[in-house]
């Protein structure tokens, strides 16, 4: 186990550090698709980055 991670308290909670309490977390399947794009057509994307957002959380 990470040695950042603490086994989740009697609550279910997991905790670990994090500063501001901000964390860059997406589900997988808000990340699929456009990876999806980016590495099967990868011409328009060279040298390019992509601001995504979470339509599950």
């Amino acid at each position: 186990m990470s040695p950042w991670i603490v086994p989740a308290g009697d609550d279910g909670t997991i905790r670990c550090p994090g500063d501001t309490g901000r964390a860059p977390v997406m589900a997988h399947d808000d990340i699929a698709e456009p990876a999806t794009r980016v590495l099967t057509d990868t011409d328009p994307h060279a040298d390019a980055s992509h601001d995504l957002e979470s339509s599950t959380l």
